[in-house]
């Protein structure tokens, strides 16, 4: 890869780092509120679990991985405006009528396909009502998300990633202000007018201009014939049923949580949990993976494996420093974080502990979580769906049997720690399927490397372990915490990057110096 590619490639996923660094921020913002409010208590499990049919209805639609498969496609046509704008507009008034549909049958029916899904910690009657009712109001959002996905598709396509990187930020927003300005006149219900508001500004009314100056423009065009139509339908399907980790993480954590041996509450603090989780997965993961895909999208066009793999490892290994020493030092500190973030209002010391019991399985994940997010693009650029296809089968079919048996045993822990061996198996069969893909890939070494960051980050949480026993002050004031925090963390990061630069796993001069 050349050095303006290189060039053009960093600019993009720092854009995209900075974005999710601010939405994650952001969206922590919003679980603390939402933890304030209604701590882990009945109707914080109601909200938690009133996501579960819209995002199913997303995924069965292919709203969330429509930009996967829509990218590459609509790039193969940049030397004709025409056609790219047909094609456009023939998704979008395709897609808006199948939503349509789907998000009328499912409000309908959405007592009989909660009743389906819901363990005893979420079928008692008041529960299950605002569950209902909380459902019936978010799923609107969803026709949203879709638009807002092939918005947002059209600017990636064009390496225009500013705008797009807003989408999830003013979304969280728009919860924040439902939260702060509605509830405490109705209710938790205020966090789900909340999302519809923010989806909608998010990614329709503050995209639009973007698209235009792009010279991309609507039309009057419905034709399902359409060549290229049916290339994204089969191209999209095996992901339709590709349930993405982070989505069957959440789908079996509700499922499985609202049948959790805590009871009442243990939904809740999974569901705050992994949003902790996925502040990192966000930041370390999904942004970077963003800002690479339209660059390996173009070498994968080239048939050019050599640059891909370059780019992929040398991408994971920069994530694999910052997660690995991530997941443990924040095991170190998971109870006093925990009290220093949520425990204020409604969210007590009970609260605190279930919650960082959660975090602390989810946590030995991180890293697989967020590799997984950037090593499956290079199947996608090359349009490989059917790999992430059978992979997901093969973690599901794994992995269900032990969310029956030890997640409901142990409850969160055991959830959670479910959670983190899929995201394992499923990082190593892509890793084995890209070795076939690549024959000449030195995926040898990349694992020796992996494995190097792996013994100096556990060294690392092994050292905030030995802080932790100094006489450091032992009060559960913030003040208190956060010094222990602090003083638990900070000595062994330092150390640790400081190895990495010597290393030279991760220059930390080469980050920062201008380009």
């Amino acid at each position: 890869m050349g050095s303006t590619e290189k060039k053009n490639t960093l600019t993009a996923v720092m854009i995209m780092v900075f974005s999710m660094f601010m939405s994650r921020g952001i969206g922590f913002i919003r679980t603390a509120v939402l933890a304030g409010q209604a701590g882990t208590g009945s109707d914080a499990d109601a909200y938690a679990f009133s996501f579960m049919l819209p995002d199913l209805l997303n995924q069965l639609l292919a709203g969330g991985v429509l930009s996967v498969t829509f990218i590459p496609l609509f790039q193969s046509l940049e030397n004709d405006k025409q056609a790219q704008n047909r094609f456009f507009s023939n998704l979008f008034w395709i897609g808006t009528i199948i939503f349509a549909i789907g998000i009328a049958i499912t409000w309908a029916a959405t007592p009989q396909l909660l009743s389906m899904a819901a363990g005893k910690n979420i079928s008692d009657g008041p529960v299950f009502d605002l569950t209902v009712h909380l459902t019936r109001i978010i799923l609107p959002a969803q026709l949203f998300f879709f638009w807002g996905a092939l918005l947002n598709g059209v600017q990636f396509a064009n390496k225009r990633f500013f705008i797009p990187s807003l989408t999830p930020v003013i979304y969280n927003l728009g919860i924040i202000f439902g939260g702060i300005a509605l509830s405490p006149i109705i209710g938790v219900e205020g966090f789900a007018w909340g999302v519809v508001i923010g989806a909608f500004i998010g990614n329709v009314v503050v995209q639009i201009p973007s698209v235009r100056k792009t010279g991309t423009s609507l039309q009057p065009v419905f034709d399902h014939h359409d060549p290229l139509l049916k290339e994204w339908l089969v191209k999209t399907f095996p992901l339709i049923f590709t349930l993405g980790l982070a989505f069957s993480n959440e789908l079996m954590g509700r499922i499985f949580g609202s049948r959790s041996p805590e009871g009442t509450g243990a939904l809740a603090a999974l569901n705050y949990a992994y949003r902790l989780f996925m502040i990192f997965v966000g930041i370390f993961g999904q942004a970077v993976a963003g800002g690479i895909y339209p660059f390996i999208t173009k070498m994968a066009n080239e048939k050019n494996f050599k640059a891909m793999e370059e780019t992929i490892f040398s991408t994971l290994e920069k994530t694999a420093v910052f997660t690995l020493l991530a997941t443990t030092l924040l095991f170190a500190v998971r109870f006093d974080l925990t009290s220093i973030l949520y425990q204020r209002g409604s969210f007590t010391a009970e609260s605190t502990l279930i919650t960082a019991n959660a975090l602390a399985a989810y946590l030995p994940g991180l890293f697989f979580f967020s590799a997984i997010m950037i090593l499956n693009r290079p199947f996608f650029a090359l349009r490989q769906t059917y790999t992430t296809l059978i992979i997901s089968i093969i973690t599901l079919a794994i992995t269900i049997p032990v969310y029956s048996t030890i997640g409901l045993k142990l409850g969160v822990i055991g959830i959670g720690l479910t959670g983190s061996l899929a995201s394992a198996i499923t990082f190593s069969l892509l890793l084995i399927r890209w070795k076939q893909v690549y024959k000449e890939s030195a995926i040898l070494l990349f694992v020796k490397r992996i494995a190097h960051i792996s013994a100096v980050s556990i060294a690392a949480g092994g050292f905030a372990l030995w802080i932790g026993t100094l006489p450091l002050p032992q009060d559960d004031s913030m003040l208190g915490r956060s010094i222990r925090v602090l003083s638990m963390t900070i000595p062994p990061l330092i150390i640790a990057m400081f190895w990495f630069d010597r290393t030279g796993i991760l220059r930390l001069r080469s980050i920062f110096r201008k380009r």
